[in-house]
């Protein structure tokens, strides 16, 4: 019945660094910090992420930064982000549909979000420095198909305190879809 653990943490680092004629790198942290909620089956996680690249421009890395939720996830010298999330069980139908699907449980997900950017452009040396924040809530789906693939899906309304700064509705709606079926890992979302 627990979504996550009570108390945990996740931590991932990665360096990325050029074997090639150009000369390119970059340095992500990531971090995911699980707390017990107010309920026993709720939680609250904190998470913090670290990202900064060269300014050269030479070539690029994929962008794994978890940018604030509802804008568009850019990729900037250096950007830091807070995020908290409140997760928590609203319903455990345990219905099924002709074999086909299995309804496991409904839950929720408040959260916020606040990314910190900064951006070095060379050889002009112009600096930028700017915040993005959100709010909201995400319903999640959790189930099994075929009786046999977990599945969890979902919708997600984001609002954006500043989204005027990449030209964004401050009310944003999203799907959220797994990426992939048969692997549990990752997540597409599909802006409305």
């Amino acid at each position: 019945m627990q979504i996550y653990p009570r108390w945990a943490q996740s931590i991932t680092l990665r360096y990325s660094n050029a074997i090639s004629l150009f000369t390119a790198n970059q340095f992500l942290a990531s971090a995911y910090w699980y707390f017990p909620g107010a309920g026993l089956t709720n939680n609250l996680i904190i998470n913090t992420a670290f990202q900064q690249r060269d300014t050269l421009n030479n070539a690029r890395f994929s962008n794994s930064f978890p940018f604030s939720r509802g804008y568009t996830g850019e990729s900037f010298h250096r950007m830091t982000k807070i995020g908290v999330n409140y997760h928590l069980p609203l319903l455990y139908p345990d219905q099924g549909i002709a074999n086909i699907v299995y309804f496991l449980r409904v839950r929720a997900n408040m959260f916020y979000d606040y990314t910190h950017v900064f951006d070095y452009t060379f050889p002009s040396r112009s600096e930028y420095r700017d915040e993005f924040r959100s709010y909201g809530v995400e319903l999640f789906f959790d189930t099994q198909w075929w009786n046999e693939y977990p599945v969890s899906f979902g919708i997600r309304y984001s609002r954006l305190v500043d989204g005027q700064k990449q030209g964004l509705a401050p009310d944003q709606w999203e799907f959220i879809l797994p990426m992939n079926l048969f692997s549990r890992e990752g997540f597409v979302v599909i802006p409305n």
